[in-house]
């Protein structure tokens, strides 16, 4: 064991003042004692959190490099604390077969941070997944599947959903599922203004809970681990309530926990995400079905476009925006208005 640096006088969130020692590029050891037979840092009674760990992360980078890279994404990651991301597969080219699997684990080498790759489930590409789990399980970090339209192919018949997810169990992989239903957002597209007014009434909650629905069904079949990403309605809440078990798992980001109607008729097209913004009434619940648990993990969507994309009409304005840089600031305002604890923050 090489001992590298002792950080002296960490506060912890706890209250606890104390040393930090470092060796072999690792936390070896929380304690009281001094060493100054190597390099020491005084962190001043500073606070000191675990490094962040994001598993929703839409990295750019290929042929999207102009938005973001690899180093880029990195910067922005570390600079709010984050040590560790789930990179989402639906990039150019999509995360869906093991040639594209390879492309973008080379160029993810290039970057400062530790990462698994998220795959993409397509209606047809079993055996795509299967090469690549098999050639590098370890990567993996999850396999995604998209009820609704993305650029990685989304899983366009929900009946598909038994044979991913027998893949998943076989594989000992978690799947991360958008649950909105693309049929059920085409009908609300025919009837509704397409305007950003009425962006949460076209991707309506209606279509989310229709999908979670079909979704947990499917699990408790199949019995495999599924993992809910940014859940936004107090709705969704209500049946999790109601399924959750240790096979099921949930997200919320901070821009559901943030964010409702409001804000879009304040801040217009910068607020275009998919599944939208909704109400307070949905703020509040989030807020606390994750201090109860029933939410298990906050994480960004963080899915950035260059200025000039975002800022067009409705119809061709892409949905998402950064998340990395202002998670933490944001999840220390909840604290401070003590909304949230520092240990929860943690769990």
């Amino acid at each position: 064991m090489k001992k590298e640096l002792l950080i002296k006088s960490a506060k912890l969130y706890n209250g606890k003042i104390t040393n930090i020692l470092i060796a072999d590029g690792k936390i070896e050891d929380i304690t009281s004692q001094n060493d100054d037979s190597i390099k020491n840092l005084d962190a001043k009674n500073h606070l000191l959190l675990p490094g962040l760990i994001d598993p929703h992360v839409h990295v750019r980078g290929l042929k999207q490099s102009y938005k973001e890279d690899w180093i880029s994404l990195s910067k922005a990651a570390i600079s709010s604390g984050n040590t560790f991301i789930f990179d989402m597969p639906n990039t150019l080219p999509p995360t869906n077969n093991l040639k594209n699997f390879e492309l973008k684990l080379k160029e993810a080498s290039k970057g400062l941070i530790n990462y698994k790759l998220n795959i993409s489930a397509t209606n047809d590409n079993e055996n795509n997944l299967k090469e690549i789990l098999k050639k590098h399980y370890e990567k993996v970090g999850a396999i995604k599947v998209f009820l609704a339209s993305s650029s990685s192919n989304e899983v366009t018949n929900p009946k598909n959903l038994s044979k991913i997810f027998n893949i998943a169990k076989e594989y000992d992989k978690v799947v991360i599922v958008h649950t909105e239903l693309q049929d059920c957002i085409e009908k609300f597209k025919k009837e509704i203004s397409p305007k950003m007014e009425n962006h949460h009434l076209i991707r309506n909650k209606e279509c989310a809970l229709q999908g979670l629905k079909i979704v947990l069904d499917t699990a408790k079949k199949v019995k495999n681990k599924v993992y809910i990403a940014h859940i936004s309605t107090k709705e969704e809440v209500e049946i999790l309530k109601r399924e959750k078990s240790d096979i099921i798992f949930a997200e919320v980001t901070p821009h559901h926990l943030l964010l409702n109607y409001q804000d879009v008729k304040s801040k217009g097209i910068i607020t275009k995400v998919n599944p939208p913004v909704r109400t307070k009434e949905d703020n509040i619940a989030l807020l606390q079905a994750l201090k109860e648990g029933i939410i298990d993990v906050i994480a960004t969507d963080h899915a950035p476009h260059s200025i000039k994309e975002k800022f067009q009409n409705y119809a061709k304005s892409p949905s998402g925006f950064g998340g990395l840089e202002t998670k933490l600031p944001l999840l220390l305002t909840l604290v401070k208005q003590n909304k949230l604890t520092l240990a929860e923050i943690i769990k």
